[in-house]
């Protein structure tokens, strides 16, 4: 952020794997800003597995939580507070990570 051209930004420590803790990162914003001018989803959660028959529920049960419920719930809670022309970017991309190349069924 560049604070010459008068940008600022703060810090908030969230669990991106939980709805209530996204929420948490919406009203701190709203409660800093007054407003949402844009969304941007870019937390992920990648561990490598050689096979799907390696998988355990927990081990399913986190990533599921961390990228497809609590980004849902994330966009969910934000779509009211985005005004027509903002923006929302959702970046998931595990397939640049050397450790998925060899991930199979």
């Amino acid at each position: 952020i560049n604070a010459g051209h008068g940008g600022r930004a703060i810090c908030v420590r969230a669990d991106a794997s939980s709805s209530h803790e996204c929420q948490k990162l919406l009203d701190t914003a709203i409660a800093e800003w007054g407003r949402l001018d844009i969304l941007i989803l870019n937390a992920a959660l990648v561990k490598p597995q050689e096979s799907a028959l390696d998988m355990d529920e927990q081990f399913f049960d986190d990533h599921f939580n961390a990228n497809v419920k609590a980004p849902l719930f994330t966009v969910k809670a934000a779509a009211p507070l985005l005004k027509p022309g903002k923006l929302m970017v959702d970046v998931h991309d595990a397939t640049t990570d050397p450790q998925w190349r060899h991930a199979n069924a």
